[in-house]
């Protein structure tokens, strides 16, 4: 049996990630530390896939992925977008 190693694949610019999301190349990075084992997991090949996660600085981030298979290169995770998700407005009677 032959086990291929997970890759990882970032076609995203973390300029624009900076300039419109604020977030910083080292938060990104720490975050998809933090979600690898559950995208090496994912059991949704081909489809465009997001999960939100909390970064290192607090806030929540969405990352947008989807991950393939091939027997030439193993299994590869492309992530693909990454955005401070929005906070839900909430509302109070008065």
């Amino acid at each position: 049996m032959i086990l291929f190693q997970t890759r990882f694949l970032y076609p995203i610019s973390a300029v624009r990630l900076q300039e419109e999301q604020g977030i910083l190349p080292a938060e990104f990075l720490q975050t998809l530390h933090i979600l690898r084992p559950f995208l090496e997991k994912e059991k949704a090949y081909g489809t465009v896939c997001s999960t939100s996660v909390e970064s290192p600085r607090g806030r929540q981030l969405t990352v947008y992925y989807r991950k393939t298979y091939s027997t030439e290169t193993g299994y590869v995770i492309e992530i693909l977008e990454a955005e401070v998700a929005r906070p839900q407005a909430t509302t109070q009677a008065a």
